[in-house]
């Protein structure tokens, strides 16, 4: 007893075996037992696992790569991305697959029986869910036969079977640290704890460069019972009816097709070498249109340089045509540097568009600049005469041009000049004032 007269318990074990309390008894197995019927756990249809699983596909190897108007066949050994984004040699113009005024490449890939249309490849990490599939008819393919025992799926932080078997403890589902509770934080562990156990994985290997239709999919469980497996999301459903993962588009529809699998011969790694030039297309909402930033580029003469930043490049004859012998003087507009090209919307349409439809249409800083001499110094720029604006983001496009190689499934190197997008991120935009009072010795 403690001098406060409060009592403190503390637990014992008056016996040198662990043997009993290592068991874990139930108490009352029947009370458990109750409580599974109780909550209808015994009304399962089958309480068999996945023993085997039989598969039967059919296999169409990709045989031609449709780049702008030409056909190209598609080498089984070639990574795809030399095939789709190299220019051509020697020369420096757009690749035939370069859509300029989208910023991304536009190309599609054919079978005996099925076309894949890429769409919104940015040249970084191609992979299938950049197609969306088209059904024709042909040949039947190469039959293909399977017959695999799955595996269970492991993941960080799932319970495990064993009861003294200790588990995972940085990955913690339900822990109340996260982020504030909605029904994805509801939903996540009980998925975990409860229905983690009943998903499978399965090897089912298949050559690169090909698609793969599976026809049927059997499991064996261990009872002997054969079940007949559908894919999720058929092809005559709406994409949002039932729920769908890894099935492609069908063209513009809302379906999807979740029996076709599309292995790209793609490179394991694509290497990037030296850099050509860099663009940065940027929103300034201000000035109501669009900066196209040319800063990196490679002169005539083959060297690189940085161009400078904003408010950096001020030409003293410039300075002396505005000077004033007045306190103030006024300026119509403010200069910009050159490496800052604008582009302006322009309605689309030959007539007042009903729909609003807009272009972003490439224009010039300085009257200085015209077709002879333009103002812009590199190739992306000089493509793109016209930008969608809905393809240029607030957070603003870069888009690189430079020396990229990868090596083929034969062990031969391939070189080529590629493009990527991806977000600028934060930049410095050039600060373009309209009607401005200035003092006579203020910088412009």
């Amino acid at each position: 007893m403690s001098a406060s007269g409060s009592q403190q318990l503390f637990s014992t074990n008056v016996s040198a075996d662990l043997n009993t309390a290592l068991e874990a008894r139930t108490k009352d197995p029947l009370w458990y037992l109750a409580r599974q019927w109780q909550l209808g756990e015994f009304e399962a249809e089958t309480g068999g696992l996945p023993m085997q699983i039989h598969v039967e596909a059919r296999i169409y190897p990709l045989e031609t790569c449709q780049v702008g108007g030409r056909s190209v066949d598609v080498s089984a050994h070639a990574p795809l991305e030399y095939l789709v984004e190299s220019e051509p040699t020697g020369q420096t113009v757009r690749p035939d697959g370069w859509k300029p005024s989208a910023l991304e490449y536009g190309f599609s890939l054919s079978t005996d029986r099925h076309k894949m249309e890429a769409r919104g490849y940015d040249g970084r990490a191609m992979d299938w869910h950049d197609f969306s599939l088209t059904l024709q008819g042909g040949s039947p393919g190469e039959e293909q036969r399977l017959e695999m025992v799955p595996g269970q799926l492991q993941i960080r932080g799932v319970p495990e079977p064993r009861f003294w078997e200790i588990e995972d403890r940085e990955a913690y589902f339900d822990s109340g640290e996260g982020a504030e509770p909605n029904i994805l934080s509801l939903l996540l562990p009980e998925f975990f704890y409860t229905d983690m156990k009943n998903w499978y994985t399965i090897p089912a290997p298949m050559p690169s460069g090909a698609v793969r239709e599976i026809e049927d999919v059997r499991v064996v469980d261990s009872f002997g019972v054969v079940s007949s497996v559908d894919p999720v999301g058929a092809q005559s459903a709406p994409r949002d009816d039932p729920w769908s993962i890894y099935a492609m588009n069908l063209g513009d529809e809302e379906r999807t097709n979740s029996s076709t699998l599309l292995c790209l011969n793609t490179a394991a790694r694509v290497g990037e070498n030296d850099l050509i030039e860099e663009v940065r297309f940027l929103r300034d909402e201000a000035a109501n249109l669009i900066w196209g930033w040319e800063r990196q580029l490679t002169g005539s003469d083959g060297l690189f340089a940085t161009v400078l930043e904003p408010g950096e490049a001020i030409h003293a004859d410039e300075a002396d045509a505005l000077a004033s012998t007045a306190d103030l003087r006024f300026r119509l507009k403010s200069e910009t540097a050159r490496s800052f090209i604008p582009y302006l919307p322009r309605q689309t349409a030959g007539v007042p568009a009903v729909d609003g439809d807009i272009a972003l249409r490439r224009a010039r800083s300085s009257e200085a600049y015209s077709s002879k001499n333009p103002q812009y110094r590199g190739e992306i720029i000089a493509e793109s005469l016209y930008l969608n604006e809905e393809d240029v983001p607030r957070s603003g496009v870069r888009v690189r041009r430079l020396h990229r190689f990868a090596r083929g499934s034969d062990d031969e190197v391939y070189f080529w000049i590629g493009r990527d997008r991806n977000i600028a991120g934060p930049t410095k935009k050039p600060k373009l004032t309209f009607d401005d009072l200035l003092p006579v010795t203020a910088d412009k």
